[in-house]
């Protein structure tokens, strides 16, 4: 597994006692990590299938060596991602479709866990 992928931690604060982390991931996505989820800022950026399934292997890595519980499959997780993208494609609400807020337990909005894991499961 290739997780080196360009990571550069930019800050490491604590909130709460629970450690935050800023990493910048291939220049063009950072990556903001709590106890709970991870913002993917301009995730719109990373648009090819490959490098997006290299940030989920590696969120996946950064969060669990750090003691976090994702409760998502990465299938899932590469499917929000994808679904941020596509909606901010579309033009549709950008400022909120630019950045991906990954919750580890998934998103409370039913419908978003439905087309994350159907974009997941398909593959698109």
């Amino acid at each position: 597994m290739d997780i080196k992928a360009n990571i550069e931690i930019r800050s490491f604060i604590c909130i709460d006692s629970f450690p935050s982390a800023l990493l910048v991931f291939d220049d063009n996505v950072k990556l903001h990590f709590n106890k709970d989820s991870v913002t993917i800022y301009n995730s719109y950026k990373q648009n090819k299938k490959k490098t997006i399934k290299k940030m989920v292997e590696f969120i996946r890595f950064y969060a669990e060596d750090r003691g976090y519980s994702i409760g998502c499959s990465d299938a899932e997780l590469y499917g929000e991602i994808r679904l941020h993208n596509f909606l901010y494609w579309l033009g549709y609400k950008r400022e909120q479709t630019g950045t991906c807020d990954l919750d580890f337990n998934g998103d409370r909005r039913w419908y978003v866990v439905l087309l994350s894991k159907l974009i997941g499961w398909l593959n698109i």
